[in-house]
């Protein structure tokens, strides 16, 4: 869309009425407001073609956007000021009048939630045209009843992945994350992204896991990152039998549609973890002591199979797995070695 200036002021400051409003705000908010800009900042958006792009909603305070401004590529971390990242894939922007009107108008950057309706009025509802000697409003101000946001120009658009990208930030300043992650649990996230098999792995479910609230969910979502490769082991057999030619998106679309079948999960998974390295599957097995009815001589299949049952089934009292950070921490890391090497041994396949 092309959008000029006025309107795009026009829009920011319906958002901080509606706030007003939602607040209990009790005088009335009369004439026109606007944020103050030097004449050469007006080019940068009058008639300037912008396109929001992905949009992706985590919690209450975290989200992240992409937008598309005169053919450049931007992230928007609303709720996420990154002090590390990667120079090579951003560079920050400044936050100079022209960028703030376009970020606060068209991207999902929400007023703060805990403001009073005062301090907004007095400091900027209150004052409009209709104020002796209004020149417009200060972008510094108005960006303050703004909740915390940064603009990050992509340096390399074609095919950026957003849900990578993200995951390389935040993995980069785990200050940001909900759960206490350990320093070796976060070098084991970031590690994935100097793996071979890095450019295949499913980085919407990696992110998930990263900013879950909850053990439990990181889990789940981790063990997606396996659940997904069950079909392999038996995927190269038959190829190799049949002498065939089929990609595995094929070969499962065939089996399950054609064939109604699908890999007996716990069987799969000993295949799969068959082939991990002796130090994931230590890992792994310094939990079992958490859950009921296994010891050390179970396989490390049917310990990993166990904890995913006991949050997904409801035949287990509560559906939780009663460890502290310390043992979550090492189901986690066992299990992103376990994504890692797979990932790595079937990289050609995937």
């Amino acid at each position: 869309m092309a959008r000029g200036i006025t309107s795009s002021n026009t829009l920011i400051f319906e958002k901080l009425k509606q706030r007003y409003q939602e607040a209990g705000g009790e005088y009335e908010v009369a004439g026109s407001h606007w944020i103050s800009s030097h004449h050469e900042h007006r080019p940068f958006i009058t008639g300037a073609k912008i396109t929001r792009g992905e949009q992706y909603i985590y919690n209450s305070r975290l989200s992240f956007s992409t937008l598309r401004l005169r053919d450049e590529l931007y992230l928007v971390c609303v709720g996420f000021e990154p002090e590390e990242m990667d120079s090579e894939m951003y560079s920050p922007v400044d936050n100079d009048p022209a960028f703030t009107v376009v970020a606060l108008s068209e991207l999902p950057v929400p007023p703060r939630r805990r403001l009073h309706w005062r301090s907004l009025y007095d400091e900027v509802l209150g004052l409009s045209d209709e104020s002796p000697g209004y020149q417009g409003h200060d972008f510094d101000i108005i960006v303050r009843f703004f909740e915390p946001y940064s603009v990050l120009k992509v340096l390399q658009p074609t095919d950026f992945n957003v849900f990578r990208g993200v995951f390389d930030l935040l993995v980069s300043n785990p200050d940001n994350l909900e759960l206490p992650f350990g320093q070796t649990t976060v070098a084991e996230f970031k590690g994935l992204l100097a793996a071979p098999c890095t450019e295949k792995l499913p980085y919407g479910a990696l992110l998930a896991s990263l900013l879950a609230p909850r053990w439990d969910t990181c889990f789940l979502q981790l063990y997606r990152c396996v659940e997904r490769l069950l079909a392999i082991p038996q995927y190269v057999e038959m190829t190799k039998r049949m002498s065939a030619t089929i990609s595995l998106e094929d070969f499962n679309a065939a089996t399950e549609e054609i064939l109604s079948w699908r890999p007996r999960e716990g069987d799969a998974l000993e295949m799969l973890l068959d082939q991990v390295s002796d130090a994931s599957k230590e890992q792994l097995m310094r939990v079992v002591s958490h859950l009921p009815g296994l010891g050390q001589e179970a396989h490390p299949a049917k310990v990993f199979y166990k904890a995913r049952n006991i949050l997904v089934h409801g035949q287990y009292e509560y559906n939780a797995i009663d460890m502290p950070d310390v043992d979550w921490n090492i189901l986690v890391r066992a299990t992103l070695m376990f994504i890692r090497e797979l990932h790595d041994i079937y990289l050609s396949k995937l």
